[in-house]
């Protein structure tokens, strides 16, 4: 029997990221709705001095919840007009390299055995700008 699976979005085991300030690249920026029904943006970023390593967030963009969108706009360097609006498409910020500050959160989950298990996994808390030396 011959099988044919496409295995384009399949990624391994990711090694776990260190806490504090790292250079990611934005590899990939999606328009999706959350389960809650947000507008949001599933952006995957690319460490910059380890290609292999990416890792996701997931960038709400509601009014009120949108302020880790606008820290990663900002960094990319796009800025509102006058009226603080931001006119912006996802073709303009991948590509670019930004500083993103990862720390390790808790998740807790239950297997298919139904056992509890606890997991730390590593999380983009906000963006700035790639700081010139």
């Amino acid at each position: 029997m011959k099988y044919s699976h496409d295995m384009t979005q399949e990624k391994g085991p990711q090694p776990l990221i260190a806490e504090g300030w790292h250079a990611v690249e934005v590899i990939g920026m999606v328009e999706k709705t959350s389960k809650a029904g947000n507008l949001m943006f599933s952006t995957n970023f690319a460490l910059a001095d380890a290609p292999d390593v990416t890792t996701d967030a997931y960038l709400v963009a509601e009014q009120g919840k949108r302020w880790m969108l606008k820290q990663l706009l900002k960094a990319c360097g796009v800025e509102p007009n006058g009226e603080g609006v931001f006119e912006w498409e996802p073709d303009g910020v991948i590509g670019k390299t930004v500083e993103a500050r990862i720390e390790h959160r808790k998740e807790t989950w239950t297997d298919r055995e139904g056992t509890e298990r606890e997991t730390t996994k590593a999380k983009i808390a906000e963006f700035r700008r790639v700081e010139v030396r």
